[in-house]
């Protein structure tokens, strides 16, 4: 259920790479009886947002850093 939650949420992960992402602790789980791994929607979303960045992001940073190298060239 979380790969297809990831997949619908257009952060496409494969089974393979969320196992190791869960051994690294890189991305939230629980486990239950020391055995099945539960993840929370609520906190699949809220680690997806802090990973992900919008276009416009990604396009002020870039306005930014071309800014600043024409500054640094003057």
């Amino acid at each position: 259920e979380a790969l297809q939650f990831f997949n619908d949420k257009n952060y496409p992960i494969t089974k393979s790479t969320l196992y190791q992402k869960v051994n690294k602790k890189e991305v939230p789980y629980h486990k239950i009886n020391n055995r099945r791994l539960v993840f929370y929607r609520s906190e699949l979303e809220e680690w997806i947002r802090q990973r992900t960045t919008s276009v416009t992001d990604q396009t002020d940073k870039a306005v930014l850093l071309l800014a600043e190298s024409a500054n640094r060239k003057k």
